[in-house]
């Protein structure tokens, strides 16, 4: 994400976009580079081992990741929702 000024410019513009995109139904983590947002061993980026945006990673109930994807499209959108649906139906 690219810095928009200060640290509140640039929750605010996250904040847009997720709503903008239509992706508020998700757990959205915001991952930043800016020397004002420091990052930490615990931080889902380390956890969960995100290095490419967007990714998408479905996490179980108990913390097992048991779907994980990186970058957009119809195909990749289909297995989320069939993942997610195989998941609920449990």
């Amino acid at each position: 994400m690219q810095s928009c000024g200060s640290v509140g410019d640039e929750k605010d513009s996250w904040l847009k976009a997720i709503q903008k995109d239509s992706i508020s139904m998700w757990h959205n983590v915001r991952i930043s580079n800016s020397d004002s947002i420091k990052n930490t061993e615990s931080d889902i980026k380390d956890k969960y081992y995100v290095r490419s945006i967007p990714r998408k990673i479905l996490i179980d109930r108990n913390g097992i990741i048991v779907g994980n994807w990186i970058g957009t499209s119809e195909e990749i959108e289909r297995e989320v929702a069939e993942k997610r649906e195989e998941m609920v139906n449990k």
